[in-house]
């Protein structure tokens, strides 16, 4: 496990600032969809980025939040705010269920729980992933069409009145969205030295600016610390609450290994390494806790960054800490 090679620098650098703009638009968009909102995103990108990099046992990854923890997380998220009432009433829950989460993944490192990964059957995990991209695509109907006051939030409400979507849609978000996939898919036939990702981010958006189209936006993103309310914090010791609480950290844990430790294999098919599982899942596990403690929700390896670094020259783990660097600065 390399830190930093000065040998290798330059390409650690470009690695770096091509995972941090691949990460970028992800980070907001997950946050968004998370419940928490942008920042949320962010705080998660750039503090489990971060630890995970330094802490783990995989030079290239690349750690924020991935599409299918963001599903999940945002599950539980909906779920306790209509408990709770409130997104303030549900943060001292929320923090605790994304804290434990960390804190059972730390333990799976230090037990040797990571090499055991390799018992799951591909099957299982593709089918998982399929599932869980399936979700991802029909939950952003409202969003592709720019209908927003539906009132179907469900997967299966969505699909039952996907006419509804047509017939209320706002043409321009249509046009925005497939303006964007296109040129996320199309611009690597130009080049595939600048990630098409960050083309799409920075046309589209330029081009919404300046032609005033009528799109819903993300709107002032400010960095702030969560804040939550001291008189709900009673409600963490009741011992429905505490069920909870253990059966979501479990659940996110056990996830986010398994996703973290196969963008691992990915990596090191890349660049002919071998990770070290067990001290990957301890990074990780140790950047979620930090993350869920500083208004984050838990992530994991995320495979689209990893290669991004790869690809760009990254090799070593300064690339990591190149990438968490510039989400701050951004």
């Amino acid at each position: 496990m390399a830190f930093f090679q000065k040998e290798n620098f330059r390409q650690d650098l470009f690695g770096g600032l091509s995972a941090g703009i691949v990460t970028l638009p992800v980070a907001l968009a997950y946050g968004l969809a998370s419940g928490l909102g942008p920042i949320a995103g962010m705080y998660t990108a750039i503090i489990l980025g971060l630890i995970a990099v330094i802490f783990g046992g995989t030079d290239t990854q690349i750690s924020s939040p991935v599409g299918a923890m963001t599903v999940v997380v945002a599950l539980i998220i909906a779920t306790e705010v209509t408990i709770a009432g409130s997104i303030d009433a549900a943060l001292p829950v929320l923090i605790v269920m994304f804290a434990l989460t960390g804190l059972i993944q730390m333990l799976m490192g230090l037990f040797k729980v990571g090499a055991n990964i390799r018992y799951v059957p591909y099957t299982v995990v593709s089918g998982f992933m399929s599932g869980i991209g399936i979700i991802i695509m029909v939950m952003q109907v409202k969003d592709v069409f720019g209908v927003y006051d539906s009132g179907f939030n469900s997967v299966p409400s969505i699909l039952m009145h996907f006419d509804y979507f047509i017939l209320n849609a706002n043409w321009f978000s249509v046009l925005v969205a497939l303006a964007t996939v296109g040129i996320i898919y199309l611009f690597p036939l130009i080049t595939k030295r600048i990630p098409s990702s960050l083309i799409a981010l920075i046309a589209v958006t330029s081009a919404v600016y300046f032609l005033k189209l009528d799109v819903q936006h993300l709107g002032e993103v400010e960095i702030h610390f969560s804040h939550f309310e001291m008189s709900y914090l009673n409600q963490i010791f009741q011992s429905e609450v505490i069920f909870r609480i253990l059966v979501a950290a479990f659940s996110l844990a056990i996830l986010s290994s398994i996703n973290t430790l196969l963008s691992s294999v990915a990596a090191d098919k890349m660049t002919q390494t071998v990770h070290d599982s067990n001290k990957e899942l301890f990074g990780q596990g140790l950047g979620n806790f930090v993350a869920g403690i500083f208004g984050g929700f838990p992530g994991g390896g995320a495979v689209a960054c990893t290669v991004a670094n790869i690809q760009s020259g990254g090799r070593n783990k300064i690339s990591g800490v190149i990438s968490s660097l510039f989400l701050l600065v951004t």
